[in-house]
């Protein structure tokens, strides 16, 4: 069983390895004086944990969060091989595939581009207590090097089973500081497809006004209506009103269908 799971995650350790490894030429310590910039952008409605990557040895520099709850694994046992490995073979092909799309994407973009993208896709996982979980992967490039190539990456990981998230294997690419994104990418296709027309927000972002948008972050974060009308000052009525129209707009049957799509599709990420 070790050694089926040593050979899984070396597939997606050797892609790593000959797209990022084999062109870093030197190995620089990350300061993470800055990463909750980062953390703070990156919204989390559930268990989660982040770590920064660094692609040069392709060791875990920092993770913090909810990891050994998560994974089973201790915080100081956390290996990126150990991580992989709780994947399934056919997860793991997967994430294979999602990578390689992630590296074309990453390679056609210049290195200040680069930096202005935050990646999201799914996967999923059976833990030590045999529950399966759906795991939300989200990813931001941190530095770079001389060269154009991804040093270290943060990446965060939450649980998202809740929402029922009805799990694809779809990549998206979200847009920061104004860039525009792209969602749905798929990863079988072998590559970004260059003819994909960007977005410069999402199908339910331009449905939705900012006030529904702060409704469903705090719905997606467990609160109630009589909650949301106190942290917003609004009526309960009003909050009330606010879902249905919400649930009509988005033609979604009940608020966890609607906040899975919301993830989906990034408006809470």
């Amino acid at each position: 069983m070790k050694a089926s799971m040593e050979k899984n995650s070396a597939k997606v350790l050797n892609l790593w390895k000959e797209y990022y490894t084999d062109h870093l030429e030197h190995y620089r310590p990350y300061n993470p004086i800055s990463q909750l910039t980062y953390m703070a952008a990156l919204f989390n409605p559930g268990l989660c944990y982040c770590y920064i990557l660094n692609l040069h040895q392709l060791e875990i520099e920092m993770i913090e969060g909810n990891v050994e709850e998560i994974t089973g694994i201790k915080a100081s046992e956390l290996t990126i091989d150990r991580l992989i490995s709780i994947l399934s073979p056919h997860e793991t092909d997967l994430l294979v595939q999602k990578e390689a799309l992630v590296m074309d994407f990453y390679s056609r973009q210049t290195p200040k581009m680069a930096l202005n993208y935050k990646l999201m896709y799914f996967f999923r996982f059976v833990d030590w207590n045999g529950r399966e979980r759906t795991m939300m992967h989200q990813s931001i490039p941190l530095t770079l090097s001389k060269n154009g190539i991804i040093e270290h990456a943060l990446s965060i990981h939450t649980d998202v089973s809740h929402f029922n998230v009805l799990k694809n294997d779809l990549v998206s690419f979200i847009g920061l500081n104004g860039s525009p994104s792209y969602f749905n990418c798929d990863p079988q296709t072998g590559g970004f497809d260059l003819n994909q027309t960007p977005q410069h927000e999402g199908k339910l972002t331009s449905l939705l006004s900012k006030r529904e948008i702060e409704i469903i972050r705090l719905l997606a974060k467990g609160l109630k209506g009589n909650e949301i009308a106190k942290v917003l000052n609004l009526a309960v009525s009003t909050v009330r009103t606010h879902r249905k129209n919400m649930l009509n707009k988005s033609s979604s049957k009940n608020t966890a269908e609607l906040v899975a799509r919301c993830l989906i599709e990034g408006v809470l990420t």
